[in-house]
């Protein structure tokens, strides 16, 4: 049983031949055939091992031949076994011109002998199968022989036209292949300009979402705080409102000030008073300063007198009564001041307990909340009894004095007092408190 295999295939140009035989040798079942060997009609043939293929500058311009000038393209192992596949055909020569030539060219897949270690059947397949894509087999014999010269001629130019229509179509599938390759290529590139494109304007579209979705948070935001502002100003701003307008009560010009009724009563105090002083001192003052002296006179002496502590006694309730009502003044004007402290502090009291409330959920001890609340719109101080106006003004005299003299009046003498004198009238004027 033979271990090679013929195949009859079409026959085609030197550089269609030789370019189908490297494309086999690029096939990946075909890899381990590194040996090239290319046979002329005539000279030496050309001898390449696998990495010659891309360099070799002969190689290449032999792709390129339309003739047919080689008898054998030899794609091996190595050089030294038969391993691979052979591509031949018979060419006229002087010799054998008159020979009839077939109209087909042979394709070889040999096996390799026994000690070569030879192909197995699933790798000599492949590489038949391959060999067999790449050249067309045909499958009638020698059809010029059989027919005659004139059929020869007939299906050699047949031959010829059929092996350019086959040049013709391999370029155009180069060229159609290329040109696939350049529209691919043109495609994506433009497909990556439109999927940048694409992208950055989806990364604009997302960044002016995500603004405006920060606008609406922060739009709501406000509207959230408006709206507690809102509710709270039932509350804590409606409080904070009243208590400056009633500080600002508190400290209005016009506090003190009286109504007309309350002026009009207390000029009239102050004029009776004032009037009953004229009516009282003005005599007295006379009177003594035209005492006519000499003999004693009782009705001079006691009208003296009568107008002198009529007088005292009016200075003094009129002292008295202008030191009433400027401690009431004054002790109003304490008591507004005390006021507005004390609505400071309820205040801060009122907003204490409304927070401990709302963030502790529990209220401040009652003990601590009286400690806080203590003395608020309270009254303080010690009520005292008010001295009389005349006993203070007497107390004044006699304690500051170290001696007192009066003269009698018509001249009837002085009466004088030491010191011990004096303090013995002071014990009797001053009443014990």
């Amino acid at each position: 049983m033979s271990n090679n295999l013929a195949i009859e295939v079409a026959r085609v140009s030197d550089g269609d031949a030789t370019k189908r035989m490297l494309l086999i040798a690029d096939e990946p079942s075909c890899q381990f055939l590194n040996h090239l060997q290319i046979s002329f009609c005539i000279g030496e043939p050309l001898v390449l091992s696998r990495e010659q293929f891309a360099d070799n500058k002969e190689l290449q311009a032999i792709t390129q031949l339309a003739g047919r000038t080689i008898r054998q393209i030899y794609l091996k192992e190595n050089s030294n076994n038969s391993k691979g596949i052979c591509y031949s055909r018979q060419i006229a020569s002087v010799e054998n011109r008159n020979v009839p030539l077939p109209l087909f060219d042979y394709l070889d897949i040999y096996q390799g002998s026994h000690n070569e270690g030879p192909l197995n059947r699933l790798d000599f397949a492949k590489i038949a199968e391959v060999a067999q894509n790449h050249f067309r087999v045909v499958s009638s014999k020698d059809l010029g022989t059989l027919l005659g010269p004139d059929v020869e001629k007939h299906f050699a130019a047949r031959e010829e036209a059929l092996t350019r229509l086959e040049a013709l179509a391999s370029r155009i599938l180069e060229g159609s292949t290329t040109q696939r390759q350049v529209l691919d290529q043109e495609y994506l590139e433009k497909s990556r300009v439109q999927e940048d494109a694409h992208k950055l304007k989806m990364d604009g579209l997302e960044e002016q979402h995500n603004r405006r979705l920060e606008a609406i948070s922060a739009r709501e935001l406000e509207l959230d705080k408006k709206l507690k502002e809102l509710d709270d100003r039932s509350s804590t701003h409606v409080r904070r409102e009243l208590r400056e307008k009633l500080k600002e009560a508190i400290k209005s010009e016009n506090r003190l000030k009286f109504t007309r009724e309350t002026g009009t009563r207390r000029w009239a105090v102050v004029i009776g008073y004032a009037l009953i002083l004229l009516f009282t001192g003005i005599p007295a003052i006379y009177f003594l300063m035209n005492d006519p002296g000499g003999t004693w006179n009782p009705w001079h002496f006691g009208r003296q007198v009568a107008l002198s502590i009529s007088f005292l006694a009016t200075a003094g309730f009129f002292v008295r009564w202008l030191n009433a009502w400027a401690e009431k003044s004054s002790a109003e004007e304490f008591r507004l001041k005390q006021m507005e402290i004390d609505i400071d502090r309820a205040s801060w009291l009122v907003e204490l307990l409304f927070e401990s409330r709302r963030d502790q959920g529990e209220e401040l001890p009652i003990d601590l909340v009286h400690q806080l609340s203590k003395n608020l719109f309270g009254v303080a101080g010690n009520e005292q009894s008010e001295a009389n106006a005349a006993d203070t003004l007497a107390t004044a005299l006699l304690t500051s004095a170290s001696g007192l003299k009066f003269s009698l009046p018509g001249g009837l003498g002085e009466i004088a007092f030491d010191g011990k004198g004096i303090k013995k009238l002071e014990k009797k004027s001053i009443p014990n408190e």
